[in-house]
Parts: structure tokens; sequence; C-alpha cells
């Protein structure tokens, strides 16, 4: 789930749903990644984004199966992790991207909300909530 101005209102309704037909493993969640003015206008900041990054772990702590740890939690709401990662790459018919299409772009990789990538960048630092979670999935 992209998380914005729209549906972060939703967080629990889609967990709580989206568990309930029992078909996915788990379920991630992304901030709304664009420039400043976009995000100023449909995203999340500040306390808002902090209120939305709470609630998602509020419900992974209920036992709902939230693919986050608790070090990327951490690194996403205090937006202190390392990036762009050079470990990722997105690939595109005409281009190869290191980390992903914005790395070449401060102002948006400043406030990146790909929980992903944050969470590979606390698994790549070691951090064993991050191992643990990652252990989880391949189980």
């Amino acid at each position: 789930m992209t998380l914005s101005r729209a549906n972060a209102d939703h967080i629990d309704a889609f967990v709580r749903g989206t568990t309930r037909l029992g078909i996915f493993q788990g379920i991630s969640f992304n901030l709304l990644n664009h420039g400043p003015e976009i995000v100023a206008q449909h995203g999340l900041t500040g306390e808002r984004r902090s209120r939305a990054l709470d609630e998602i772990w509020r419900l992974k702590s209920e036992g709902f199966p939230i693919v986050l740890s608790r070090a990327a939690y951490r690194a996403i709401r205090a937006n202190n992790w390392p990036r762009p990662l050079p470990q990722i790459e997105l690939v595109t018919t005409d281009r190869v991207y290191t980390c992903c299409r914005d790395a070449e772009n401060p102002s948006v990789c400043e406030n990146c909300g790909y929980s992903n990538c944050v969470e590979v960048s606390q698994l790549l630092a070691l951090r064993p909530s991050a191992i643990w979670q990652v252990l989880k999935l391949v189980h």
C-alpha cells in the first residue's frame, strides 16, 4: 500500500481486510515518494507521517503480518538511514538505476518512503530485527 493523505486514515481497515483474505504472507507499505511539491500536496509529512508509521507499527505489534522490522520502523520514522543503496538496482527496458529512479534527485531521495529499501539498509547494517524479519519471510 502506498500511503498518501487520501488513504492514511484507512490503514487499519486495509491491514485487517487484507489479512482476512488469507492469501498474502505479508503486507508492506511505502510512503508516497515524489518531488517535494507533490508530497506537500498529497503525501504525508511531519507529524502525520509519524502517526501513520506509528499506526503501522501498532498493527504489527498486534500480530498482523506487516513486513517491517523494528530497526526499519525506527529508521524510516527518524528518516536517518543511508541512501542511495548501491546494493539495490532497478532495471527498466532502457536503464539500470542504482537504488531507484529517484536516487539522482536529492529532494526526493532525502525523504524516501520506500520501506523495503529501508529494510534492506537495516539488513545490510546487520540489525538483528531486520535479519529476523527476513528469516521469517523465507521460512
